[in-house]
Order: C-alpha cells, then structure tokens, then sequence
C-alpha cells in the first residue's frame, strides 16, 4: 500500500467526524485478508494538530507490516478531546488481533508536545507480531493532562494485549520539561506472551507528576507484567534536573504474572520531592513489587539526586508478596535525605520471598514526625539489610532522629 507522505510549512489540522461518526484521519493500513505491507505515515509540519478524536494510524490487520508513524514539526504538536462516540484523539501503530504482522511503532520531533481530555498516543500488539516503540522529542515541554468523558487518561501506552505473541518496544521521551497531570500516564506493560519494553525519559529541566482523574486514577509512570502474562517489563528510567511526585502520584514497576518487572531508576541533578497522597490516602512514591500471585521478580528502586525530600506520608518501597525478590532499594544523595509526616522507606516480604537491602549514601539523614526506615519479613522469606554511610564526598554522616521516628530490620520468621 506504500506510505502516506504529508509535508507543510505551517499547520496540519485534523478535526472532527462525520455525521456517521468515522473520525477525521490518516492512515496506513493492511486490512483483514490481505498479503503485503503499508509503508506508514509520515508528516513534516510547522504544527499539528488533531481535536475532537481524529486519528493517524498505522495498522496491519493480515498478514504483513504496517510500518512506522513519523511526525516531525517545528513548532506545536496538539491532541486533545475525542468524538462523539467516545475515540479520543491520537497516534497509533496497532498489530490487531488476527494479524501476523509488525508494527514499526511512533516517532514524534516537535518543539513541544500536549495531551489533553484523554487524549493517547499508543504501539501496540493483539496478534503475532511486535509493536515497535513510541520515541517522542521535543525541545521545549511534554504535557499529558486529565481525561476523557469515560475516565481515560492522557497518556502514552506500549502493549503486548491479552492473547498477543509478540513484543512491545517500549517508551522513549527526551525533553526541556515532563508533566503529567490529573491523572495523565505513561504505561509499558504485557498482556500476553512477549516482552513490554522499558520507560526511559530524560528531561533537561523537571519532571512533574501531580494530582488523579475523577475516579481516583493518579498520575503515573508504570512497568508492569499484568496478571496472566508470560513476559519482562523493562522497568522505568528517568534522567532530570528534578522530579516532584505530588498528591498520590507515583512511579512503578511490578509484576502480576510469569516475568520480571525490571528497576525503577531515577538520576536527578538537582531535587527529588515525594509529597502527600492521593483522596484514598494512597501515598506520593516510587514502589517495586511483586504480587501475592506472580512467578518473577521486581529488581528494586536505585536513586541517585542532589537532595531528596519525603514529606506528607509518601513512600519508597520495595516488595514481594510471592516468592520472587523484591529487589533493593539504593539511594545516593549528595545533600540530604529528609522523611517527614509519616513517611517511610521500606523493603518487606510477606510469603516467602527476599527482601531487598535499604542502603542509604548521604552526608545528612532526617527523621521527623513519624517517618521511618524499616526491612520486614513476615514469612520463612529472609529480611534484608540496613545500610547507612556517609557520601564520598563528606568524612560523617550526620542523623537527625525526631522522637516517633525510627530506622529498624525485623523478622517473624525463626529462620531468619
């Protein structure tokens, strides 16, 4: 079918639908049937802009390869809001379910880049084949915002869908500044057979995750093997001049079926906040986990920050509830580490798997108002350990130990 080729000097615009509700739209695709490959799409603008649910897709539907989406603008790139019928505006590389196929997944350049209402940008795999990665850079700014009338995110999505046999490359965004907003996520998971990829995001200024949808969705960074899964989740990477996780916001990578969830590693030149929680006390963080009923393991958190900052209940925590390792939790603070107002750093097993170590490198720990560090196992699991030592760069570690706070390694188990 070859490819769709659009070049212009200012605007693209794509809005709306007809009056039997079919979306404004470019796409390529290899229908149901077919035999052969769509050379996908590709659109050089000064802006663009899709509103009201209109779409560009790249999708194969037989037997062939639906090739890759590639946007490049100098200026704005826009989706926002959905049709009638509930299709949020987007960008999609899709292998469908009876398809044997690839997909060559999404790539945006762009000065800068919004989502809004729910608005979505997703490669994804529902039959055999790969779905390729989402790769978005901007000079400026990205935003994800809110959600649509039927409580779906803003967000970018890498899938292996339930019953797929394939693999998902994952997502990739380079930037000035990251914010997601009002429940807006990003989301690398599997559901089916076939690797989900990694979360990598590098961010010259902050990256700011704040605030939840109406039906308590929070806004998110998540790697996930999903229940019923056979496959590795890559686990979420993020580079920065600061991170701020507020108001029940978090950052995972965690396992529910038959693989592993990879680390959560976060490289922040200057601040990282973690601060309060969500409407239903859900904490601020970032968590590894492995579920009671997963067979794999959640490779922990790694942290290295200028200070790092857990106010208002919020958490670091890694955790197996199976008999995977959790994984570790290894911070490496130039400035301080303060934990106040409840909150904590932990690694805990509850049946039978290890916990992780805490190992904290700093110059200056606080603890005040409830917080505390704690390694847990409440099974025949082995503990981990408490590490704490001063930075390379200082001769002591100072501690600021408030009444009602406390740094502890317990166990239940007489094996332990």
């Amino acid at each position: 079918a070859g490819k769709v080729v659009i070049r212009a000097t200012d605007n693209v615009l794509l809005d709306g639908e007809d009056t039997q509700g079919r979306v404004s739209g470019v796409g390529s695709q290899v229908e149901s049937g077919a035999k052969g490959d769509s050379g996908g799409v590709e659109i050089e603008s000064g802006s663009l802009s899709l509103i009201n649910g209109a779409q560009i897709t790249a999708s194969t539907r037989g037997e062939g390869d639906a090739g890759k989406v590639v946007i490049r603008a100098t200026d704005n790139v826009l989706l926002d809001g959905e049709s009638t019928q509930g299709f949020g505006s987007g960008v999609f590389s899709r292998v469908a379910s009876e398809a044997k196929g690839n997909s060559g997944g999404v790539e945006i350049e762009s000065g800068s880049l919004s989502l809004m209402n729910g608005a979505g940008i997703s490669a994804s795999t529902r039959g055999e084949g790969d779905a390729g990665k989402v790769v978005i850079r901007t000079t400026d700014s990205v935003l994800l915002d809110g959600e649509d009338t039927q409580g779906f995110s803003s967000g970018v999505y890498s899938a292996v869908e339930s019953g797929a046999k394939g693999n998902s490359g994952g997502v990739e965004i380079e930037s000035g500044s990251l914010s997601l907003t009002n429940g807006a996520v990003i989301n690398v998971s599997t559901f089916g057979e076939g690797d989900a990829g990694k979360v990598v995001i590098r961010a010259t200024d902050n990256v700011l995750l704040d605030g939840e949808t109406r039906q308590g969705f929070v806004s998110s960074v998540v790697s996930q093997v999903a229940s019923e899964a056979k496959g590795n989740s890559g686990g979420v990477e993020i580079e920065s001049g600061s991170l701020s996780l507020m108001n029940g916001a978090g950052i995972s990578a965690s396992t529910r079926g038959e693989g592993d969830a990879g680390k959560v590693v976060i490289r922040a030149t200057d601040n990282v906040l973690f601060d309060g929680e969500d409407s239903q006390g859900f904490p601020s963080g970032v968590f590894s986990g492995v579920a009671p009923e997963a067979k794999g393991n959640s490779r922990g958190v790694e942290i290295e920050s200028g200070s790092l900052s857990l106010t208002n209940g919020a958490g670091i925590s890694a955790e197996t509830r199976s008999t995977g390792m959790a994984g570790d939790v290894r911070l490496n603070v130039t400035d301080f580490i303060q934990l106040s107002g409840d909150s904590a750093i932990r690694a805990n097993t509850t049946a039978g798997g290890s916990a992780g170590d805490i190992t904290l490198t700093t110059p200056e720990l606080t603890l005040e108002n409830g917080a505390n560090i704690a390694t847990t196992t409440e099974s025949s699991g082995k503990a981990g350990n408490i590490t704490l030592q001063s930075h390379p760069t200082q001769e002591n570690l100072t501690l600021n130990l408030a009444p009602r706070t406390s740094i502890s390694a317990s166990t239940n188990s007489p094996f332990n």
